[in-house]
């Protein structure tokens, strides 16, 4: 089972009429390219070191208990050395005009019309900052950003 939350999907946002949309990555995809590859090569010998940041949706943990499973009884032969502590968060404009509170305020239809009003106007296109639309689309030449 791959990881749950956010992890293998990508958010699609159509900031010209406010909706969005939820991409579902192919399993194939993201084991060729996020996270655990690293951790394969280290074990096949093909590198001398691996980042990672994968997290076990089991135990809430990052990284060891892919460590665990890749490396199996060799595990010990492997040292992790923690480079950088991160924090989730959304960046806001000062003072926190839309008075974002989480990402969560972004699953409610009156905040996440006017965030995507406040990128619509940002971007140079028509319509109000309260997310509504007031006619189509400029030409993809003509967005700023």
């Amino acid at each position: 089972m791959l990881a749950g939350g956010y992890f293998g999907r990508a958010l699609i946002v159509d900031v010209t009429d406010g909706t969005s949309q939820i991409l579902r990555l192919p399993e194939e995809v993201l084991r060729a390219y996020v996270g655990g590859a690293g951790l394969v090569a280290l074990r096949d010998g093909l590198c001398h070191i691996a980042g990672s940041h994968l997290l076990d949706p089991a135990s809430g943990e990052y990284t060891l208990p892919y460590v665990d499973r890749v490396f199996g009884s060799s595990a010990p032969d492997v040292a992790v050395v923690r480079l950088v502590h991160r924090e989730r968060g959304l960046m806001v404009a000062p003072g926190n005009p839309l008075r974002l509170g989480g990402i969560e305020d972004l699953t409610r239809p009156r905040k996440w019309a006017a965030v995507c009003g406040e990128l619509r106007a940002r971007a140079g296109l028509p319509g109000d900052r309260d997310g509504r639309a007031r006619s189509s689309p400029r030409s993809p030449a003509e967005v700023r950003g």
